[in-house]
């Protein structure tokens, strides 16, 4: 090759460097984002950038901040770190975006019981939510690997009277997984109620929760009241057990 195709070839190729470093975000995510999402107030370069808020169904976040990571270009993956807000909270972690499927890493999210509790089912609940996810593999939007810990504080059902159900954890470890499901093992951490079980995660966006709950003896005839049509085991448990799709 002549020193005069080098030269062309070589200012081409910066030419294409800087229309790289420099394209708009708003030009891409408008193209690439699924039509059942919408961003508006798109800021910034694909490299570094914001947008003012982002809706997917009934998923809303606010003040959404992104941040390249070239330190991941190795495993063929582009790489962000990502904050936002949500309503009543954060959430904030390294987004990985790779062949055929979305890692998270080091990810911190709280956001009130309520808040998520309204994503799935409505419920008469009130506290704190707070996530700790190590490691997640998402395909379709779904999990196929999780490494995470779920937390609630200080939970209260509030109908048909406020009742405090006291602290919770879920610990979802890859260690628990199965070729069927991903296992997250609940436990109570301080309370009044006695709770074990645990939440599966299944292929094609299916989930099942298995609980046994036994309530402190002054709580015994509030609860038998309220969970009058739960069957209960030979321990005197009430076998909770829920199923179905997200």
């Amino acid at each position: 090759m002549t020193r005069k195709r080098v030269l062309i070839v070589l200012g081409i190729l910066l030419y294409l460097g800087f229309v790289i470093a420099t394209l708009p975000a708003r030009a891409l995510l408008t193209r690439v984002l699924p039509d059942a999402v919408s961003i508006d107030g798109i800021e910034g370069s694909i490299w570094s950038g914001s947008a003012a808020s982002l809706v997917a169904g009934k998923f809303v976040a606010t003040n959404i901040v992104w941040d390249f990571q070239q330190s991941r270009l190795f495993r063929l993956q582009a790489a962000y770190h990502l904050s936002l807000e949500i309503p009543g909270g954060f959430a904030r972690g390294i987004a990985a975006i790779g062949p055929g499927a979305l890692s998270l890493f080091d990810v911190s999210a709280a956001a009130p019981v309520a808040e998520l509790a309204r994503l799935v089912a409505p419920m008469n609940l009130k506290g704190q939510a707070s996530v700790e996810i190590s490691e997640t593999r998402l395909v379709d939007m779904w999990p196929e690997k999780l490494d995470a810990v779920i937390r609630l504080g200080n939970v209260f059902l509030l109908k048909p009277s406020e009742s405090r159900l006291g602290d919770y954890r879920v610990i979802f470890d890859t260690a628990a997984a199965t070729d069927a499901a991903l296992v997250g093992m609940v436990e109570d951490v301080d309370g009044p109620l006695d709770v074990a079980g645990r939440v599966l995660l299944l292929p094609e966006r299916g989930y099942e929760v298995d609980l046994r709950i036994l309530p402190e003896p002054q709580l015994q005839q509030q609860f038998d009241r309220m969970l009058r049509l739960v069957p209960k085991d030979n321990d005197g448990r009430y076998q909770l057990s829920l199923s179905g799709k997200l």
